[in-house]
C-alpha cells in the first residue's frame, strides 16, 4: 500500500469475471487475528489503469479444517474495493477472523483486468480456544438472532461445530437487541426447551476460575436471563 515496487501491484494472469476466479493467498506461520484490510490499485507512476472494484476473503486454520468465506454483519460476502488506481480503501472486518491462510479474491460483474495492492491489519492469535459448539440460534419475531458470523458448520443435530463466531468476536451487544439483532444470539424456549448447552474446546487443559456472561434481560421483548447455570 502506498508504495511502488516492480510493476506496481499483484495482477492475476487471467482477466477475472463471474466465471473466472483468481486469488492472492497469504500464508502465515501461525494463526493470526485479521481485523482489517486495506486495498489499492496499480498506479505504477501513472501507467497503471487496473484496480479491483470488489473482493472476497476466504480463510483456513487447522481447527476449522476447511476454507471459510468471510461475511459481514449483513451477510454480504463481497467487500467494496477501489474505484481508481491511487486512493486506498480501508475495510474493518466485523469481529475479525482467525486464520492461518488467507485468500483475497477480486470480483467483478464484467470481464476485466484487475491489480491490487493489499495490506492486512491484525495480530497473532495467542488464545487457546479452538472452537465452541452451540445450538443454532433462531429467527424470532422477524429478528435474526442466529450466529451469522460463525465460520464452522451446522451438523445434523442443528448444532454449530468446529468454528468461532459472535461469542468470540469481542463485541458486546447493545441493550436493545431489537435494534441490533446482528450483535446477539438468541434461542426460542419453545423450540429448544429449558436447557441450552454451550461447549468450548481448548487447545490445552485450562483452569477456569470465573466465567462472565453478557445476556439480555429485555423483558418487554421476551428476553430473560436464565434461572440456573450448570
Amino acid at each position: 500500500i502506498r508504495t511502488e515496487r516492480g510493476s506496481g501491484a499483484w495482477c492475476p494472469r487471467q482477466q477475472i469475471s463471474s466465471e473466472i476466479v483468481e486469488w492472492l493467498q497469504i500464508d502465515f506461520d501461525m494463526d493470526m487475528v485479521v481485523t482489517a484490510v486495506e486495498t489499492q490499485g496499480r498506479f505504477d507512476g501513472g501507467r497503471g489503469l487496473e484496480y479491483a472494484p470488489g473482493y472476497m476473503l476466504e480463510y483456513w486454520r487447522e481447527s476449522l479444517g476447511t476454507w471459510a468465506r468471510y461475511k459481514d454483519g449483513k451477510q454480504d460476502e463481497v467487500m467494496a474495493g477501489n474505484s481508481d488506481t491511487q486512493s486506498t480503501v480501508f475495510r474493518t472486518l466485523d469481529g475479525g477472523i482467525v486464520a492461518r491462510n488467507l485468500r483475497v479474491i477480486p470480483v467483478s460483474e464484467v470481464t476485466r483486468t484487475v491489480c491490487m495492492r493489499i495490506e492486512l491489519y491484525g495480530c497473532s492469535y495467542r488464545d487457546q480456544i479452538l472452537s465452541y459448539v452451540i445450538p443454532e440460534g433462531d429467527i424470532i419475531d422477524g429478528l435474526n438472532l442466529k450466529d451469522i458470523s460463525y465460520d464452522g458448520i451446522t451438523n445434523s443435530s442443528g448444532y454449530l461445530v468446529k468454528g468461532l463466531g459472535k461469542l468470540y468476536d469481542g463485541a458486546v451487544g447493545m441493550d436493545n437487541f431489537e435494534r441490533y439483532p446482528e450483535k446477539w444470539i438468541g434461542w426460542n424456549r419453545e423450540k429448544h426447551g429449558a436447557t441450552i448447552t454451550i461447549e468450548v474446546l481448548f487447545a490445552k487443559k485450562k483452569i477456569i476460575n470465573a466465567i462472565l456472561f453478557h445476556v439480555s434481560n429485555f423483558l418487554k421483548s421476551g428476553a430473560q436471563v436464565w434461572q440456573i447455570l450448570h
